[in-house]
């Protein structure tokens, strides 16, 4: 893997599990991390622990002003943007006919709308220095997990996006990707009941 060295990345949902990792990681390769939270106390926490390299924001993605706030801050810290790490998100789990069309409005704007709109706005910063883009998606989108299909459904709409960017943004030298993890102990999953602790 490219170094990090000397970048400025800014990694959504940094308070826990995957984004914390990949801020720890991009930190102890020496680039400059913002992250960011609803959770005050969670990013602060890990912004504690990995210096002052890491800047933690307080902000919701889904908010537009927020991601402005956000995408700001991270310039203000890193001088620039060199990579965007579209990790936030929410899992609900009940049946398919459980669903609300309200919890499915909320899970596509958290997963997908939020994902989309940071992105559009990042790319102006990341066309200087042909950075990069990268989404989280699942492994539920190759296997069915009973009671995710929200979830599902929005990582799949992730992997779409991602194809349709990489095509638009690749002549800008502007690299589009979405990773899909596999089971990971986070937080997210076990409050969804996707894995336990002892996992």
């Amino acid at each position: 893997m490219k170094s990090t060295e000397g970048m400025s990345i800014l990694v959504t949902g940094g308070g826990s599990g995957i984004g914390e990792s990949c801020a720890e990681y991009f930190v102890e390769q020496g680039a400059k991390v913002t992250i960011c939270g609803r959770r005050k106390d969670k990013i602060d926490a890990v912004s504690e622990k990995l210096g002052s390299s890491c800047k933690a924001v307080v902000a919701d993605v889904t908010d537009s002003s927020d991601r402005e706030n956000l995408l700001e801050s991270c310039i203000a810290h890193g001088g620039k943007l060199d990579a965007l790490i579209n990790n936030a998100a929410n899992m609900y789990r009940l049946p398919v006919e459980e669903y609300s069309e309200e919890i499915l409005k909320d899970a596509f704007n958290t997963n997908v709308i939020s994902c989309m709109m940071l992105s559009s706005i990042a790319i102006p910063h990341l066309d200087k220095t042909d950075g990069a883009i990268v989404f989280i998606g699942s492994t539920h989108t190759r296997r069915a997990f009973p009671g995710a299909s929200p979830y599902a459904t929005t990582k799949a709409a992730l992997e779409g996006l991602t194809k349709v960017m990489a095509a638009e943004l690749g002549p800008k030298k502007i690299r589009v990707n979405c990773v899909l993890p596999g089971a990971v102990v986070t937080d997210l999953n076990l409050r969804a009941g996707v894995i336990k602790e002892s996992e």
